[in-house]
C-alpha cells in the first residue's frame, strides 16, 4: 500500500519512458518496441508537440493511485495500458469468432518470462475483478498471448492462449466487423 505522501503526491513519468519505446504511435509512425525518435534524455523532445494520442495516452501506473513505486514501467519492466483493445477468440466448440474486449499489457524485450510471474498474475486477476477484462500480453517481437482470469473464463479455470503473431491490423478489423455484425444480428 503506498504511503500516505505517495497517495497525495501526482505521479510523474519521471525518467521513466518505457512506454515511448514499446508502444506504437501511428501519426509519427513509430513501430512497437521502437525508441521514439523524439526521445530525448530524460523524456519527450517534443513534448509540447508531441502527437494527440501521446497527449492522450497513458500507463496504469500514473493514473492508478494504489500502485507504489515498484510497479512504475521502467521498474517493473511491464507497461500496463488504459486503452483497451479487440482480440478475436473462437470458444470451443462453436466454430465462429467473438470480438472481445480485452486490456493491453506491453513487456519490454528480454522479460518475456513475467507473462508467468506472480506480478502479471496479480494484473489478470486486477483486470478480470475491477474491469472484467482478460488482457492481451503484447512481446516485443511482434507476438502476443490472452490471458483471463478463471472468474470471468468460460469454464471457470484460469486461460492462457498460444503465443502467436497478431492478424493483420486491416484483417483484423474486417474481421472483429464481421464478428460484431453476426453478434448484433442473432439479437
Amino acid at each position: 500500500m503506498p504511503s500516505r505522501t505517495e497517495r497525495e503526491r501526482p505521479k510523474r513519468c519521471g525518467q521513466c519512458t518505457l512506454c515511448c519505446t514499446v508502444v506504437p504511435v501511428a501519426e509519427i509512425e513509430k513501430p512497437r518496441n521502437s525508441p521514439c525518435q523524439h526521445l530525448a534524455h530524460g523524456g519527450c523532445g517534443i513534448y509540447a508537440f508531441r502527437p494527440r494520442s501521446c497527449k492522450t495516452w497513458s500507463c496504469a501506473w500514473l493514473v492508478t493511485p494504489t500502485m507504489n513505486a515498484s510497479w512504475r514501467p521502467d521498474r517493473c519492466h511491464i507497461v500496463i495500458d488504459v486503452m483497451t483493445d479487440h482480440v478475436l477468440v473462437t470458444p470451443h466448440g462453436t466454430g465462429r469468432s467473438e470480438a472481445i474486449e480485452v486490456g493491453q499489457i506491453w513487456l519490454e524485450e528480454g522479460y518475456d518470462h513475467l507473462v508467468a510471474s506472480e506480478r502479471m498474475d496479480a494484473i489478470v486477476e486486477a483486470a478480470a475483478r475491477n474491469h472484467h477484462l482478460a488482457v492481451i500480453i503484447r512481446f516485443a517481437d511482434g507476438t502476443c498471448l490472452v490471458r483471463a482470469h478463471a472468474s470471468i473464463a468460460a469454464d471457470g479455470k484460469d486461460f492462457t492462449g498460444k503465443r502467436s503473431q497478431p492478424v493483420d491490423q486491416i484483417e483484423f478489423k474486417r474481421r472483429v466487423a464481421a464478428a460484431l455484425s453476426e453478434e448484433e444480428s442473432n439479437v
